[in-house]
């Protein structure tokens, strides 16, 4: 590849992978970073030595969206900006104890439909097990009123 003027070569962040995986005329990103990870920092490498490399806000991560910028500037005044957005997983509290999460990877449609499916498989059983007494009250009342009718021909 020639050396073209206000790009990124390469493109990491210490909090995690970027997705998608870089390339240079990419200019969205997305990391997933542990609960744990306290900071971020964006390094990116020229693709000119003339290029001046600026970096948005860094450091401390909020738990959430955390959003990153680096413009890459050429010697023309041409500005490329890749924004990276640096999702911090949320900690979880249970039983009076703080646990992170291992992961802030976004859930995925088979996670969403369990999500869906259990009170869903909930509802199903309650119905069923309301028709099973409606069903049998039925059945126990169809018997009384042979019962009934038997009593009434002998007489």
């Amino acid at each position: 590849m020639p050396v073209v003027q206000g790009y990124l070569t390469e493109l990491t962040c210490d909090a995690g992978n970027l997705t998608p995986d870089f390339k240079y005329d990419v200019f969205e990103y997305t990391v997933y970073a542990d609960s744990s990870a306290e900071r971020a920092e964006l390094t990116g490498t020229p693709a000119a030595f003339s290029d001046v490399v600026t970096y948005s806000s860094g450091g401390e991560l909020n738990f959430g969206n955390n959003i990153r910028t680096v413009t890459v500037t050429a010697e023309d005044g041409t500005e490329n900006v890749y924004t990276v957005n640096i999702i911090r997983a949320e900690q979880e509290v249970k039983e009076n104890k703080t646990e992170k999460k291992d992961s802030a990877a976004p859930k995925t449609e088979h996670d969403k439909y369990k999500d869906m499916l259990n009170p869903a498989l909930a509802i199903v059983l309650v119905t069923l097990i309301v028709s099973l007494f409606i069903v049998l009250s039925w059945i126990k009342g169809l018997g009384k009123n042979k019962k009934n009718k038997k009593g009434k021909n002998k007489r």
